[in-house]
């Protein structure tokens, strides 16, 4: 295991784990009440991806599908900490390189990881590898300055940078935004880009 991994799992066990599935359950509905400003999917999702979910599932908690695959490298750990009896299918494994097969995922949810990542743009790369023509790509990622960089977050995100890269790799920008610190419709230290791509 990283060190980064040991730090990300002594946070959750430290503090996320206690404050609760409810508190964690809140926090994703008002992150998706944002996202889905940018392009809201009324219908049921048929497959749904979650990358770096987390203890509690993530996004799984507040967008409906009718199957979740929800994918953290600290997964196994995860889920001695936390068993959830929804019917998902957990995955431990990197968003680099997924074990899934291609265009089999309808939407993808990437919320506060990809600065956690060692290799973003093969993240990208793996995103839209996975997911189905005409899929949909959330992606919420702070951007960080250097002076704010550690050993869980050791990218510096440009908006721009951002944008490049997923046109780049083939994706269609469908709409996309940033929070900032003043922004009051989330709680954040950090420019934050919200984004959302089709394939």
């Amino acid at each position: 295991m990283k060190e980064k991994q040991r730090l990300e799992l002594k946070g959750w066990k430290s503090t996320w784990i206690h404050v609760g599935v409810d508190k964690h359950r809140k926090e994703r509905v008002k992150q998706w009440n944002i996202l889905k400003t940018l392009y809201d999917i009324k219908e049921e999702i048929p497959v749904a991806l979650d990358i770096g979910c987390g203890a509690f599932g993530g996004m799984s908690l507040a967008v409906n599908a009718k199957k979740w695959i929800l994918l953290d490298p600290l997964m196994n750990e995860y889920r001695k900490m936390y068993k959830s009896n929804k019917p998902h299918r957990y995955i431990n494994a990197f968003g680099e390189s997924m074990p899934l097969d291609k265009d089999s995922v309808d939407v993808v949810f990437s919320t506060n990881t990809l600065d956690h990542t060692d290799r973003p743009v093969l993240c990208l790369k793996e995103i839209y590898r996975v997911m189905k023509p005409g899929g949909y790509f959330y992606l919420w990622t702070s951007c960080r300055t250097k002076e704010h960089l550690d050993v869980k977050h050791p990218h510096m995100f440009k908006l721009k940078t951002l944008s490049k890269w997923l046109k780049d790799i083939g994706f269609e920008i469908v709409n996309e935004d940033k929070v900032t610190p003043t922004d009051k419709r989330w709680n954040t230290h950090y420019l934050t880009y919200m984004g959302v791509a089709r394939k």
